[in-house]
């Protein structure tokens, strides 16, 4: 699937629960295709799945984003081969 502005990648660390969840579901629900984190391999892999009951194109990636925020961004991205198109990125751009 082409990325356009109708269907963005969109990445959620803490998507486990509460508004994080929240989020993921809805930006799913609204087209995007979404890459959630969250350190609970089972409730990642849940919400994965829910997502993709949608019609969804999501991954799931365990980690704690805390720590690791830079490498969990680079994997995301890879997942959707998408490059210099995103609209929020860590502290600095990064570019391949």
């Amino acid at each position: 699937m082409k990325t356009t502005a109708e269907n963005p990648v969109v990445f959620i660390t803490g998507a486990l629960a509460g508004i994080g969840r929240a989020t993921a579901i809805a930006f799913g629900r609204a087209g995007a295709r979404v890459v959630v984190s969250g350190r609970q391999q089972e409730q990642g892999l849940a919400l994965e799945a829910e997502l993709r009951k949608l019609g969804t194109e999501a991954e799931f990636i365990r980690a704690d984003a805390s720590r690791r925020l830079c490498q969990l961004w680079r994997k995301a991205l890879n997942l959707f081969s998408r490059k210099n198109q995103t609209t929020v990125k860590p502290h600095h751009y990064y570019e391949k």
